[in-house]
């Protein structure tokens, strides 16, 4: 009988050790999800795209609207193909471009899309099927030209 004891006791132990080392991996405090990684970004992002929406601004000195440009229903709608090899193939509707790109989450925990080491985007949403950036940059006060910020909001879809 005392065997009996001591291993229902053992077997409890064990899986009271269990179901707190199980609990304790799944999140963290109040429902938050792990930080996404840039592999798992990596993973979400490849594929072909279709531009579905988009506006780039471009901004004064005095933070004046200068310009937009909407390129939404452009015809043919450009499609951005992320590959594994780090490569990006950008097709407008005939001409083929390349570019290097990354991914990256930041010290803030935000997801980024770096294309070409020069556009810095901001990955608001990727899931299956959606895929929406923004992109703020700052243009040097001694070059020429009245721009001196420009932002760009673009939606894709995946095909």
């Amino acid at each position: 009988m005392k065997k009996e004891i001591q291993k229902t006791l053992l077997f409890l132990t064990l899986l009271l050790s269990t179901a707190l080392m199980v609990s304790s991996c799944k999140k963290n405090g109040a429902g938050e999800e792990q930080p996404e990684t840039a592999a798992t970004l990596k993973r979400k992002v490849l594929g072909k795209w279709e531009l579905s929406k988009g506006l780039i601004t471009y901004y004064g000195a005095n933070g004046q609207v200068i310009n937009q440009e909407d390129l939404s229903g452009t015809k043919p709608a450009p499609v951005w193909d992320f590959r594994d090899n780090d490569i990006l193939y950008q097709n407008d509707g005939g001409r083929e471009r390349t570019f290097a790109y990354q991914v990256a989450i930041d010290a803030n925990g935000k997801s980024k899309l770096i294309i070409d080491m020069d556009y810095d985007f901001n990955v608001n949403v990727v899931d299956q099927s959606n895929m929406k950036l923004f992109l703020e940059r700052k243009l040097p006060d001694d070059q020429e030209g009245t721009i001196r910020r420009e932002t760009m909001e673009i939606e894709f879809k995946k095909l």
